[in-house]
């Protein structure tokens, strides 16, 4: 199946990504990245992207996991969410034995009061990035639920998937540029979250691929 493709080579492409991090090698070139960032974007655009941050707590995609479950059979939303699950174990893994600490204070730019408890969680490092991880799970997810979907055109279904990678897509920018994560822990994220919920269309879609899903997924 493609997505049983996909989901290997996400998978595959983040342990490799991984080992690179806890090498070093990528250091010089994170904090590049993060410097070139944030003097090309104006702090005007913090405290939205602040918002944006807020929006990609754990207990906020967590919710939003659990609206998109409602729309799957039981069975298959278990699956979904032990995928979930398991990322978040891994996330919580990395941050705790792969040695990468986060940016220093000085290229921190989130600027609202407002706090989850999540955020209160803190390891000392960073890779790879529960935002990154989380944001890309559901984009995958959603936008296969979407596709799926019977009540929509595909005008609409194209539109609707476009505005869910361009969240996506500002969601990993906030991260870097509010320095709250590294570049590599943003690309981590992304391979784990991304890799995750391919597995899981694969394991809830069984002898179809990617372009060609169950069509009695959704209720």
């Amino acid at each position: 199946m493609k997505s049983t493709k996909f989901a290997i080579v996400m998978l595959a492409a983040f342990f490799i990504f991984s080992l690179l991090v806890l090498s070093g090698v990528l250091a010089q070139i994170d904090q590049d990245i993060t410097v070139v960032i944030q003097s090309r974007l104006t702090k005007t655009l913090d405290t939205p992207l602040s918002f944006l941050s807020l929006l990609g707590a754990a207990e906020i995609t967590t919710f939003f996991l659990l609206i998109a479950l409602f729309f799957m059979k039981l069975h298959r939303s278990l699956i979904t969410l032990l995928m979930f699950a398991l990322g978040t174990g891994i996330e919580l893994l990395g941050k705790t034995f792969l040695y990468h600490p986060g940016p220093p204070n000085i290229f921190f730019r989130y600027n609202l009061e407002v706090l989850f408890p999540s955020a209160y969680v803190q390891t000392g490092h960073s890779y790879p990035s529960g935002h990154s991880f989380r944001t890309a799970f559901l984009t995958v997810l959603v936008g296969y639920l979407i596709f799926q979907s019977k009540k929509l055109s595909q005008r609409s279904k194209k539109s609707l998937s476009l505005l869910c990678y361009l969240f996506l897509f500002l969601m990993l920018l906030s991260r870097v540029s509010l320095g709250e994560h590294w570049t590599t822990d943003v690309i981590g994220g992304l391979l784990l979250g991304a890799g995750l919920a391919g597995l899981s269309i694969s394991l809830i879609t069984p002898g179809t691929n990617s372009g060609n899903f169950d069509s009695k997924l959704v209720k």
